[in-house]
């Protein structure tokens, strides 16, 4: 199993050595990890910077001394919206050679992200989706440069409602959205974290996983969202079971 969403201490929302990380992976069986520290331009509730001179540096002794036990990759989580844009592919440019994963994440919306700000209460639900998946096609049309794109519906996790949404009535926006993923030859992250807010699926949820199979997606990437040791590959043996059944592949 490969677990390739994961936070240590080099972003600014976890406190985790990034040693015990790796020691959690091993002991949980993983066969490889990858690191995907945040970068967000612009934050306007966090500064999500990481110091990549020092995370570098700190990864590469790491891969070293755990080689025969791990493999270890090096990655980013680099947020898009249309206030960094010109922020974030400058610095892919800078980095594309020194980092060899990308996740392509939509965090921030209508000028805050669901993490800090409470949507669901200021408009209707209907309405916080469709400006989230607007954020989410926009991420994806201007920054085709990710590896895969990350927790493509993470705005469901701050929804009060136990109903949440349904792919029916945004299918035109998801739709736009998964074609450009296919389009790209790129991958749709399944992403546990889900289930740690109280969810009984994945990011995104299993219609959408199936419409992109429908669509003609084969590439998958599977990551927990961990930001402690104790997440990291959460979920991860009912999410390969289910994985196995579907015409998916796992990057």
């Amino acid at each position: 199993m490969k677990d390739f969403h994961m936070h240590s201490c080099f972003s600014a929302d976890s406190d985790a050595p990034m040693e015990a990380m790796i020691q959690a992976a091993i002991a949980r069986g993983l066969s490889e990890i990858c690191f995907t520290e945040h970068i967000d331009f612009h934050h306007p509730d966090m500064e999500f910077l990481v110091d990549m001179p020092a995370y570098i540096r700190t990864l590469e002794t790491y891969k070293s001394q755990y080689k025969d036990k791990i493999l270890i990759h090096t990655g980013i989580e680099l947020g898009i919206e249309p206030n960094n844009l010109s922020d974030s592919l400058a610095f892919y440019r800078e980095y594309r050679s020194a980092v060899s994963f990308w996740i392509g994440s939509c965090h921030v919306f209508d000028g805050g992200d669901p993490y800090d700000r409470d949507f669901f209460s200021r408009m209707p639900a209907s309405q916080v989706y469709r400006d989230y998946f607007d954020g989410v096609l926009y991420l994806v049309e201007h920054f085709p440069y990710a590896d895969t794109y990350g927790h493509l519906d993470y705005v469901m996790r701050f929804d009060p409602s136990p109903e949440k949404y349904s792919l029916d009535a945004f299918s035109s926006q998801i739709d736009a959205i998964l074609s450009a993923i296919i389009r790209q030859n790129r991958a749709l992250e399944l992403n546990t974290g889900s289930y740690r807010n109280g969810l009984n699926h994945p990011h995104p949820n299993w219609p959408v996983i199936h419409r992109y199979i429908e669509l003609g997606g084969t590439w998958v990437t599977t990551g927990s969202d961990a930001h402690t040791p104790k997440d990291i590959a959460s979920h991860f043996p009912l999410l390969y079971k289910n994985v196995s059944s579907l015409d998916l592949k796992i990057l």
